[in-house]
């Protein structure tokens, strides 16, 4: 039997947490909720092991970490809008019983505006950067129409899907990034402490070093020597590539070309395109127009060439062209999507058929992923193997020839 660790609201409206044994986490969850308790979170009780926990956890960015907490936010309260407690009365609740500092601030700040009498919308939006325009919009719209709690729901599940995608991401790129740091220090190591050590033994004999053998000599002395300035060639190279990137020319060509590379290029289309549907399915959903929707999707695309794509669609969109014709033109979209998008125009359902299609292409997305990893890491391995093997054998040939002198 696992433990796991919930908490809850009772048909009173009170938070309740504790502890319950199951053998699952769905078992855990589906024995708390025939008690009549509205969950807000089960989570498994591990044994603390800090070195998997280091491996297992997401690091990632400050936007990041914020995309994380709306997700978290917006989930735990339309929980408790669907179970029929009131916005305010919500805010309240979770501003006092979340664990993480941050959600409770949050809760706790749009409570604070919401009392001055602003609406919930327009409190997120004083909240920004914590909640980008979509889910604002998404929000609004839902708050407008009166279905607040099932819009939230629905929102919930797309930024849900979205976090669960970068978690992949950032999951299966710990690997190839441990073996590409463990093999940076073995290689720092070999030339910063045993080659000094062999280099004076083989110039001060016979032996003529081979080209190779002196080119490494040449790297450990410029490694010793000058590793302040390799560290600080490296940084301005960073920093110069940041600014490029962050001229809106020269990033629009990067993302172009990213999209133009085997297996990431497929991933992250696949990747932003899903994103794309859900949210705007979300806003269709919510009773936004198709034209405004559109250009409410346009800041959650990260690739800036499939950014321009969505201008051209609004454009196309404005002129009175469908959405299937225009996402056709466009040209870097899937076809599968603009296949589904006219599904969804001639049966009058595009909101439904765009989450199918999310749908779609996030397991599209899986198994791009799966693929990726799986060449990624026996290449990573080979080639890096390879250069520490190139470089071992060098030394050990330094080493023997030595020894020959010594006899």
């Amino acid at each position: 039997m696992e433990r796991f660790r919930y908490q809850a609201i009772d048909r009173s409206g009170v938070l309740v947490t504790g502890i319950i044994e199951a053998s699952d986490r769905p078992l855990a969850a589906s024995m708390l909720q025939s008690k009549g308790l509205v969950l807000l979170k089960v989570d498994h009780i591990r044994s603390k092991n800090r070195f998997q926990t280091f491996l297992n956890s997401e690091i990632g960015t400050s936007k990041q970490i914020k995309s994380v907490i709306a997700a978290r936010f917006i989930e735990r309260l339309s929980l408790l809008l669907t179970a029929g407690i009131t916005l305010e009365h919500s805010l309240q609740l979770l501003s006092h019983f979340e664990n993480e500092s941050l959600d409770r601030n949050l809760a706790a700040s749009l409570l604070e505006k919401l009392r001055t009498g602003a609406r919930f919308a327009d409190a997120m939006e004083l909240e920004s950067p914590s909640f980008d325009v979509a889910i604002i919009a998404i929000t609004r719209a839902g708050e407008l129409g009166g279905t607040l709690g099932p819009t939230l729901q629905q929102l919930a599940v797309r930024l849900q899907r979205t976090e669960e995608v970068k978690s992949k991401l950032r999951s299966a790129l710990i690997y190839p990034a441990t073996l590409i740091a463990t093999a940076v220090a073995a290689i720092v190591l070999i030339m910063s402490l045993v080659v000094p050590q062999l280099e004076p033994l083989i110039l001060s004999s016979d032996i003529q070093p081979s080209p190779f053998v002196r080119a490494i000599f040449a790297s450990s002395h410029l490694l010793i020597d000058y590793w302040w300035m390799l560290l600080l060639a490296g940084a301005s190279f960073l920093t110069l590539i940041g600014f490029a990137l962050r001229q809106a020319s020269s990033r629009r060509a990067f993302d172009k070309a990213i999209l133009n590379v085997p297996i990431i290029g497929p991933l992250m289309v696949s990747i932003e395109s899903a994103r794309f549907a859900r949210a705007l399915a979300a806003l269709l959903a919510g009773g936004i127009r198709l034209q405004s929707a559109l250009k409410l999707c346009r800041p959650i695309i990260v690739n800036q060439a499939l950014v321009a794509s969505i201008d051209s669609v609004v454009n196309a969109v404005s002129q009175g062209a469908s959405l299937t014709s225009a996402i056709s033109r466009a040209a870097l979209f899937p076809g599968m999507l603009s296949e589904m998008i006219r599904i969804g125009e001639a049966t009058g359902q595009l909101a439904i058929i765009l989450v199918q299609a999310a749908d779609i292409l996030e397991r599209e997305v899986q198994r791009i992923l799966d693929r990726f990893v799986a060449l990624l890491v026996p290449t990573l391995t080979f080639l890096i193997g390879g250069f520490v093997a190139t470089l071992i054998v060098s030394v050990m040939v330094i080493v023997t020839s030595i020894n020959d002198v010594i006899r």
